[in-house]
């Protein structure tokens, strides 16, 4: 039996007075206004309209609830912004609690190449550079906080991203002990780079802002530290509302997960729903 389709919230129609939904963004729109729909992982394909559709979507938030639409891009947050949207990328939203937490007041992207600087020469000749590959990677894996700090790990790594350590005088066990060492460095100095932004909060357990109601733009893109991250800014009883398209991930050289839309789903029980009417063609 055919389900008729919802209606399109009020708050949608004023905005849009003039704009055609699909009957998917219409389920889309009703699953957002219903706060005991749960959490959506909304599976698009090429041109569907995705941005428009959750930019939509957060006026169909529920009266009284808190929102944030969390992007890739700072150049994206700044369009939505002026478009009245609330985003933000991952890196904003931690940045002021990171700094506050650790009395800093400014990000230092050369922190890790500082760190191997110290190092005895010979050492940093032949790990240096593959450490700092790896630690980057490592922390958007969650190594240390969500998976053990395990040698396993650490090869996986190196197999998975095809790191090579910078001289042939190095082998796979040296750039694990230098990659460790160098880990263990940067959790401990008294600086941050953008990575720690997001790695931080987790193994430190920094508060970040929460909100009742949060959209994931691109979350095909997603690092296992940045769904754990989602974790900690969803209020208890909130609900996560995540769009993306899996055939579009180009994340995977910074560490984001091949299967983050799977996990994703797991980790929230979030509802599929299919955003698949191309406008493109």
């Amino acid at each position: 039996m055919k389900h008729p389709t919802p209606a399109i919230p009020a708050a949608i129609v004023a905005a849009y007075p003039a704009r055609q939904w699909s009957a998917y963004q219409s389920a889309i729109f009703a699953h957002v206004a219903d706060p005991a729909s749960g959490s959506a992982i909304v599976q698009a394909t090429a041109g569907a309209g995705k941005s428009t559709t959750i930019i939509a979507a957060t006026l169909a938030a529920p009266e009284g609830a808190d929102h944030v639409v969390l992007v890739f891009n700072k150049s994206v947050a700044e369009e939505l912004k002026g478009k009245g949207v609330n985003a933000r990328t991952f890196h904003s939203l931690t940045y002021s609690p990171v700094l506050r937490a650790l009395g800093l007041n400014k990000v230092d992207s050369n922190k890790l190449r500082a760190l191997v600087r110290e190092w005895p020469r010979e050492a940093a000749a032949k790990y240096g550079t593959a450490a700092c590959r790896l630690v980057g990677l490592a922390r958007n894996d969650g190594i240390g906080v969500l998976t053990p700090d395990t040698d396993q790990a650490w090869l996986a790594l190196i197999d998975r991203h095809e790191v090579q350590p910078d001289s042939d005088e190095g082998n796979e066990a040296g750039m694990v002990a230098a990659a460790r060492r160098l880990l263990a460095e940067s959790n401990s100095a008294k600086c941050v780079d953008f990575d720690d932004l997001i790695y931080l909060p987790v193994l430190n357990a920094i508060p970040l802002p929460r909100f009742a109601l949060v959209f994931v733009d691109e979350c095909q893109d997603l690092s296992p530290v940045q769904i754990a991250l989602l974790r900690k800014v969803v209020k208890p009883g909130g609900r996560i509302v995540a769009v993306g398209d899996h055939n579009q991930a180009i994340y995977g050289f910074r560490g984001a997960d091949s299967d983050s839309m799977r996990r994703l789903r797991d980790a929230f029980e979030c509802k599929p729903l299919p955003l698949t009417i191309t406008y493109r063609c």
